[in-house]
């Protein structure tokens, strides 16, 4: 499987614990889509759920 890497557009809080927080500008590892809504990746070691509208993935 190929990882991708996004940027942040937006802060977020993570409202579970599979849920990642993260600051406008991070980057993040995307591992799998697993929603039309949700991406599943990890940032600064930790790995979770990510909400597709608060990141563009980076192409190329």
């Amino acid at each position: 499987n190929d990882l991708f890497e996004a940027t942040a557009l937006y802060d977020f809080e993570g409202r579970t614990e599979r849920e990642l927080s993260f600051k406008k500008g991070n980057t993040l590892v995307i591992f799998k889509q697993v929603s039309s809504d949700w991406w599943e990746g990890c940032f600064n070691g930790k790995e979770g759920l990510i909400p597709d509208k608060y990141v563009t993935l980076k192409t190329g």
